[in-house]
């Protein structure tokens, strides 16, 4: 049989594991989130300074410089492609140059930034604008497992670390609370056993105010009753018939002993000079 002090500690580590798993998941959730909204604002950052840079060398189809505007993108942490369409489509630098002279069709149409996410890739599209007019499109994409998810195990490792204390702090005060708490109770088993034995001066002391307590003083007083009824029915013993004392004690309370019809045989006797013998013995030899 298990005891109460199991169940309480395998409660108390239940729910402290499923609390730190929920605040953890809350806590990297919250964090993925606010990661990846970074990434998606410097990934607008990089695309839209790219567009800006690549204006000119785009009019003047410098391809040289279109080349290396692309690569020196291309040394930002996490950005696995990078490319500049003219305004037909048609790639004209990218980082992959089995991509030049591909036509692909352009995300902005000329009106603001493009930010699409496909599996772990964060793909932002800047038109390249000059003088209100659309000369081209600058396409980056970010590898969110490169730039997100180093952060967010570390921070799991980390959060694990600190789960892990506080469960073994909750054990330890689990166990504590519980020998607080079972002590009294097994006391008061204790004392349950020793009257149940036939102790009936077997006494527990109340160490607490709660209901424990409160159930060792009910304890006490049961205890008091039982040894004045063993009190009285010594005394009664003494001088009563057991049929008497039993119908006294085991009587409804408030009922009074009455007369009652009985069939019985009396034998009267005589024993020969029985009151000259009687007269020289005391009252107890005579019996």
């Amino acid at each position: 049989m298990r005891s109460l002090g199991f169940k309480f500690s395998a409660l108390v580590v239940a729910l402290l594991v499923l609390a730190s798993l929920a605040l953890t998941w809350m806590a990297t959730r919250h964090e993925r989130q606010a990661l990846e909204a970074e990434v998606r604002k410097r990934g607008q950052a990089l695309a839209s300074n790219l567009a800006e840079d690549a204006k000119v060398p785009l009019l003047e189809e410098d391809q040289l410089a279109l080349e290396v505007l692309v690569g020196h993108a291309g040394n930002e942490d996490g950005l696995t492609a990078a490319r500049l369409l003219d305004r037909t489509g048609t790639v004209v630098a990218s980082l992959d140059r089995s991509e030049t002279g591909l036509v692909l069709e352009a995300q902005t149409n000329g009106a603001g930034d493009e930010v699409r996410r496909i599996e772990n890739l964060l793909w932002i599209a800047a038109p390249v604008v000059y003088s209100d007019v659309p000369v081209g499109e600058a396409q980056i994409a970010l590898d969110l497992q490169v730039l997100v998810e180093p952060v967010v195990t570390d921070s799991q490792a980390q959060l694990s670390a600190v789960a892990a204390g506080i469960l073994v702090l909750g054990v330890v005060g689990g166990i504590g609370f519980v020998a607080l708490l079972v002590g009294p109770i097994r006391r008061l088993r204790a004392g349950v056993e020793r009257l149940t034995d036939g102790d009936l001066a077997t006494r527990v002391p109340a160490t607490s105010g709660d209901e424990v307590g409160e159930l060792t003083h009910a304890f006490n007083k049961m205890g008091e009753s039982l040894q004045q009824k063993e009190r009285i029915q010594s005394a009664f013993g003494r001088y009563v018939n057991d049929y008497v004392l039993t119908a006294l004690l085991e009587g409804p309370a408030g009922e009074q002993l009455q007369g009652a019809e009985r069939e019985v045989t009396i034998l009267f006797a005589d024993i020969r000079s029985f009151t000259r013998l009687s007269e020289g013995m005391k009252a107890g030899d005579v019996v």
